[in-house]
């Protein structure tokens, strides 16, 4: 099972410096108490929520320590799926032509061939409801949040996927990895109230986000909008905790996120720490302890 954690959010107050030297600090508390791995965001000109503008200069100096503007929004899956084939033509070494609506390649080939066959593994977010089994046909690794589905649609849309999956006849039943705000705390009470401004304002900041999709035409259809932003508004904080997270002790993480890998199938988690930004630091290392220290060993021994 891989388990990693997501760096995007700074910390409210702190300069940028201090928000590259914190995402640094958790890259290195989490190879050294070990986690798989470290994904990270990238955000651009907002500024007060994040200075990941540059994720893979970010990754490649933590690896040394340890898009193109002007186009429709409505474009990108569409743009996506050329890409991808590209790629996948690209790397099995021969010359190709491509011609789609977007990109055009004209006898072309690219070397060095990757050493895993056919390619690398990938994997593809999905938020929307058709991607789900776009992505189980196109044999590609899932990686899934709780920011615009709460886990019972989450768990319709994963039963969609793995129908896609095995229609496409690839072998196995696909993967899955989660994206989840996790809190942890000696206590209940703690665990449980600590993190309630956090989450509860990241989830307003989502609302915002949510409803400024409205007014355009290229993101989605707009009664998936609508509803997205009805189900946000009517959300309390025990609902968000009952679909959207998972806070508690270290026993009590350890049935939580037991319960969602067997419910859901899944094959990994990637944590989010510190989804609205508010907490201090020494709050996200004790989660990141008692998760590495108590709660992993249980579910991967």
């Amino acid at each position: 099972m891989h388990v990693g954690i997501f760096v995007e959010e700074r910390r409210r107050g702190t300069s940028e410096a201090t928000a590259f030297a914190e995402a640094l600090e958790l890259a290195e508390a989490s190879e050294a108490w070990g986690l798989d791995g470290v994904w990270l965001g990238e955000i651009h000109f907002n500024p007060w929520r994040s200075v990941q503008s540059a994720p893979m200069n970010l990754a490649a100096f933590m690896a040394a320590r340890t898009n193109r503007f002007g186009i429709a929004y409505g474009e990108s899956q569409p743009r996506f799926e050329e890409a991808l084939a590209i790629m996948r033509e690209a790397w099995k070494g021969e010359r190709f032509d491509y011609e789609g609506k977007f990109f055009t390649v004209r006898d072309t080939v690219v070397s060095p061939t990757p050493l895993q066959k056919p390619h690398p593994p990938l994997r593809m977010a999905a938020n929307s409801r058709e991607t789900f089994p776009w992505v189980g046909r196109a044999g590609l690794r899932l990686f899934v949040g709780l920011r615009d589905v709460d886990l019972p649609e989450l768990r319709e849309n994963l039963k969609a996927y793995r129908q896609a999956w095995r229609d496409a006849g690839h072998p196995g039943n696909g993967d899955v990895c989660l994206r989840i705000p996790v809190y942890a705390a000696p206590t209940e009470q703690e665990a449980l109230e600590e993190p309630r401004e956090n989450i509860t304002y990241f989830f307003e900041r989502h609302q915002e986000l949510t409803r400024t999709r409205l007014g355009r035409d290229d993101t989605g259809p707009l009664e998936r909008h609508e509803a997205r932003l009805a189900k946000l508004r009517a959300m309390d904080y025990d609902e968000i905790l009952e679909k959207r997270v998972a806070f508690g002790t270290a026993s009590m993480l350890k049935e939580r996120l037991g319960t969602l890998t067997s419910d859901l199938g899944l094959d990994g988690f990637i944590v989010e720490l510190n989804p609205g930004g508010l907490l201090p630091m020494d709050r996200m290392l004790r989660t990141l302890r008692i998760l590495t220290h108590e709660v992993l060993p249980a579910l991967k021994g």
